[in-house]
């Protein structure tokens, strides 16, 4: 019972766990590529001042980061909604947290590999 409300609401499904996962890989990459390039971040070592160094991350290594940042865990949600109380909402969150999986692997491997 329980896969058949996961194929029926795969639209919902999909487009949580591909569109979404795409968007916030857009704003968290430009939102740290942003902060990088227009703040002084630095980072000192043991709160020593004399020893701060500026935070420079390489692009591709930021996006790499990002990309895992995408991946969210559904653990709590999903322990929260009874599937026979609300099967098309438990299915929907299983589901996307299922493909945001994939899909934040498959940006990841995709990122390394250029």
């Amino acid at each position: 019972m329980k896969r058949k409300k996961f194929f029926e609401n795969l639209g919902n499904i999909m487009i949580f766990g591909l569109v979404v996962t795409l968007v916030c890989f857009v704003i968290y990459t430009s939102a740290s590529y942003f902060v990088l390039q227009n703040f002084d971040l630095q980072m000192t070592m043991y709160g020593d001042p004399t020893s701060a160094t500026k935070i420079e991350i390489p692009l591709m290594q930021l996006m790499l980061f990002t990309s895992l940042l995408c991946s969210s865990d559904v653990v709590a949600a999903v322990s929260i909604v009874d599937y026979n109380a609300q099967p098309k909402l438990y299915s929907c969150i299983f589901g996307e947290g299922v493909f945001n999986d994939i899909v934040s692997i498959v940006l990841f491997n995709t990122i390394e590999s250029l």
